[in-house]
């Protein structure tokens, strides 16, 4: 396995009109919030291609549990998605899936392809990026 995978905005787009496809199983789905910092930018995109209400915070996806999609960029541990989803009330969705995380969410695009996924939103303040130099 690669250290590093950089996604592309066009794996990104991609990854987008899946889930909006896969979301035609879930028909009583009305919100979609996103996990800060990563799932905001998925969560934002998928509601401006669905009906779903954009909600801001995690009490309004709180008050609506079975009508609220989650989006988070990437599901590595599961831990997130455990913590924020802990009655299972809320369907799921991430762009990459590790392998056995604790927590499956119910929809994913991609498996994960490195130690280290870089999406195109993320700056030098991800973590992940400063490891590059650890790496050289």
């Amino acid at each position: 396995m690669d250290d590093f995978y950089f996604y592309q905005w066009e794996e990104v787009e991609e990854a987008v009109n899946t889930i909006v496809t896969e979301l035609e199983s879930f028909p009583d789905l009305k919100y979609v919030y996103g996990i800060p910092r990563g799932g905001v930018v998925l969560a934002t995109m998928i509601s401006y291609r669905t009906e779903l209400e954009y909600l801001q915070t995690f009490q309004q996806a709180e008050a609506n549990k079975s009508e609220t999609l989650i989006v988070d960029d990437i599901c590595d541990s599961g831990i997130t998605l455990k913590m924020i989803c802990k009655d299972h009330m809320y369907t799921t969705a991430t762009m990459v899936n590790e392998d056995n995380p604790v927590f499956m969410p119910d929809i994913f695009v991609y498996q994960k392809k490195s130690r280290w996924e870089i999406f195109p939103w993320e700056d030098g303040d991800s973590e992940a990026l400063g490891k590059i130099e650890f790496f050289k």
